[in-house]
């Protein structure tokens, strides 16, 4: 059951994104410096507020998750690969599990958050995109784009074996549906068919 929650936290929720009461944050925009602070602020102060996991028998094992667990909801076109990675970093070392949801579009970086929680989920009518990552540096001079470009292809294998590993797509299969084409798209099935999320979330599903 929902939690009532203050002005405070209202507040918190409409400009940053995060429902402390009942741990939830809200990723509604491309990933970057004006979110992705709060976001990070967020999961800390939550986890921090978390229970204490204690010994449970296996019929407690669930309840336990669901109090500890952290929902974060994302519908994003992507955005910095280095701010996805920083927040990728946090959901993936914080001791509350996040549980993931992507809803109405996860595209480019949005992607790899999704597959990197703990329990993925995604509603049916949610579409996806993976791309290569890019980086325009065409006015600089050729030795400072030959660092960059170096610099470049250590974040994309990064990239790319971070969504190998939280997914059913192989690097050879990632390079292809990835590099050979400019986006490629697909719908929520697909994603659980490459593994990106778990399951489907249908109306039906969720807390009553």
């Amino acid at each position: 059951m929902a939690k009532p929650i203050g002005k405070d936290w209202v507040d918190a929720y409409f400009e940053h994104g995060v429902d402390v009461g009942n741990r939830r944050i809200f990723l509604v925009d491309e990933i970057g410096p004006d979110n992705v602070g709060s976001l990070i602020k967020g999961i800390y102060l939550m986890d921090a507020l978390a229970p204490k996991r204690k010994n449970v028998g296996e019929e407690e094992e669930q309840d336990e998750f669901d109090r500890r667990k952290i929902t974060f909801i994302i519908d994003s076109e992507g955005g910095s690969v280095y701010d996805t990675l920083a927040l990728y970093d946090v959901m993936r070392t914080v001791r509350s599990p996040i549980e993931t949801v992507a809803v109405g579009k996860c595209m480019s970086a949005a992607t790899l958050l999704v597959a990197a929680g703990d329990v993925r989920w995604a509603t049916p009518n949610c579409f996806f995109m993976m791309h290569d990552i890019w980086s325009d540096n065409g006015e600089e001079k050729v030795s400072t784009r030959k660092i960059v470009f170096k610099h470049v292809e250590a974040l994309r294998k990064t990239y790319f074996d971070l969504l190998v590993k939280h997914t059913n797509v192989t690097r050879v299969e990632m390079t292809k549906l990835c590099g050979d084409r400019a986006d490629y798209f697909f719908d929520a099935d697909q994603a659980v068919v490459h593994g990106l999320v778990d399951n489907l979330w249908s109306e039906k599903d969720g807390e009553e």
